[in-house]
């Protein structure tokens, strides 16, 4: 699956868990970064490579390493 799914993928998930509709201006201010760039993540125009890299690390992980791996990283933000 591309990068450009993969945002289209979470983003739809989000929506679906909150029951709503959530744009690419309010999911681009909670992940804390512009529009343009959140838009062009979701088109595929522009392909970081950090989560790139970061989905390869956590394909190599089982599903409950990932959830680990998610929830101490979210730990440690709080």
């Amino acid at each position: 699956m591309s990068l450009d799914k993969v945002y289209r993928k979470i983003h739809r998930l989000i929506s679906d868990n909150e029951d709503k509709d959530i744009s690419q201006k309010e999911m681009s201010e909670r992940i804390g970064c512009s529009l343009d760039t959140y838009n062009a993540h979701y088109r595929g125009a522009n392909k970081p490579k950090a989560a790139t890299q970061l989905l390869e690390l956590l394909n190599m992980l089982n599903d409950n390493q990932i959830i680990t791996a998610v929830r101490t990283y979210k730990e440690k933000e709080e």
